[in-house]
């Protein structure tokens, strides 16, 4: 009888000792505190005019709001202007902050995240002309800006004359005036047009001509938990209107955020 109850004590104190190991590895949420995530200037594919520091602002601040949330400590560093992904070699870089595609061969090494920014070149025409979509603009007049790498490599594919302009505002001017049909450009510096002075004689097609997204970029098996916690961090703060608000304060405008404007608020959200 006292070796049953001897070997029952065992058990119940093997039990216990389990249920304290796996509420102790419950209890430690992340295996790391701190992470510390690269980015810089250098938004790739973007054109958006005076706003890269904007973004670099918004996305700063996007590190903070996601530490909040997911209770870790997300720091953004200098990164590196020319290869953007380089950094994710150093030992003491968890992840950088890039618009660079996410290729078949860069998702053999690493991992993208949901976009936390969306732009691209839109078409701006004038607000009643009978254009709906692209396609409804064959054989017209398209002012580019000069050396834009989108326009340029459409040039190929579509039958409409491009003229390249060294400053939006000329383009503007001749869109205007009659003399272009429309204008290909940036969907944040599209939307800074159609909302200035020139409100209510242009407007922007509605769907993008080619859609760029910034993402977290880590190295696969190394900073995969980051990858987990900006995600779930990021659609945590679109869920609570925080994340349009943060976009409205830096003046910029997401294409997948309708609500998001370029009217700067006067106080922090």
């Amino acid at each position: 009888m006292l070796v049953f109850l001897s070997v029952e004590c065992c058990v119940i104190r093997f039990l216990l000792l389990c249920l304290l190991v796996l509420v102790g590895c419950h209890g430690e949420k992340h295996k790391k505190t701190t992470y510390v995530v690269a980015r810089t200037t250098a938004w790739e594919k973007t054109s958006l005019h005076g706003l890269e520091t904007n973004l670099v602002g918004f996305a700063d601040d996007l590190l903070a709001e996601i530490s909040k949330v997911e209770k870790v400590q997300i720091l953004p560093v200098e990164g590196n202007k020319v290869m953007p992904l380089a950094p994710l070699d150093q030992q003491d870089i968890d992840g950088v902050l890039s618009c660079i595609e996410p290729t078949f061969d860069l998702q053999q090494q690493y991992l993208f995240s949901e976009p936390f920014f969306t732009t691209g070149p839109v078409l701006v025409v004038l607000k009643n002309a009978p254009y709906k979509s692209w396609q409804d603009l064959e054989g017209k007049e398209i002012g580019v800006e000069r050396d834009y790498f989108f326009a340029t490599s459409l040039q190929d594919a579509v039958s409409s004359v491009f003229h390249p302009y060294n400053d939006v505002d000329s383009a503007v001017q001749d869109l205007l005036e009659g003399s272009l049909d429309g204008i290909i450009i940036d969907a944040v510096v599209a939307y800074k047009l159609i909302s200035g002075p020139d409100r209510g004689k242009l407007t922007m097609l509605p769907q993008p001509l080619k859609p760029f997204y910034c993402r977290l970029v880590v190295k696969k098996g190394k900073s995969d938990e980051l990858m987990t916690l900006f995600n779930h961090g990021l659609k945590s703060l679109k869920e609570s209107g925080l994340f349009t608000k943060m976009l409205t304060y830096w003046d910029l405008f997401d294409i997948t955020n309708p609500q998001s404007t370029l009217k700067t608020q006067q106080t922090p959200y």
